[in-house]
């Protein structure tokens, strides 16, 4: 529950939560959680404190949560995102990209940019892993340094899935859509707290 909303862009069910807006099987556990719609200042005040733990998102899209001006809140929102991060990676290496490399009808062109991506994501959670570590040493301008590796990371399968399969392979624009906004949001509220 977050500390002391202004405005919710979606509200609640009667009697239920936020989490009953999401059509079932709509949400995955341990992912960050964004608030639909509105913007950051309309959500929380400056100094109302911390909000709670995440709750399941959608995993079409990464939607902003709130900017807290709290260290403790965004490390901890941080560090959630990046292991739930961790576990989304790693399962799209699996189900998407090792299974792509071992169909038969993959041509070559699509196998080195495969390969590719497999190799720019495994780098990609690295960095998720050391962004971890940085904000569990209270270390916020390396896991912004962090951070923006593993942005850049993505950014090249990114480019190169768009050349071999013209931007339109939904499996890969999902995923993309969904990490980029991820790793936004966590740069957002790293770089927030300098403000």
């Amino acid at each position: 529950m977050y500390a002391s909303p202004k405005t919710i862009a979606e509200p609640p069910s009667v009697g239920g939560s936020r989490d009953d807006a999401l059509p079932e099987g709509d949400g995955w556990d341990g992912a960050p959680t964004p608030l639909e719609g509105g913007s950051n200042d309309d959500v929380l005040d400056e100094g109302e404190g911390s909000w709670g733990a995440p709750t399941p998102s959608s995993t079409n899209s990464f939607v902003s949560v709130p900017v807290v001006k709290d260290t403790p809140a965004v490390n901890m929102f941080v560090q959630s995102a990046m292991v739930a991060s961790m576990s989304k990676t790693e399962d799209f290496i699996h189900d998407v990209i090792e299974k792509r490399l071992k169909d038969p009808n993959t041509d070559g062109v699509r196998k080195e940019c495969l390969k590719m991506c497999k190799d720019v994501y495994e780098d990609s959670m690295k960095a998720m892993k050391k962004t971890v570590e940085d904000t569990k040493d209270g270390n916020l301008y390396k896991a912004n340094v962090d951070m923006s590796a593993m942005s850049t990371d993505i950014d090249t399968c990114k480019d190169c899935m768009g050349h071999v399969y013209n931007k339109n392979d939904p499996e890969f624009k999902k995923f993309s859509a969904w990490i980029d906004g991820m790793a936004n949001d966590c740069l957002d509220k790293i770089t927030g707290l300098g403000d």
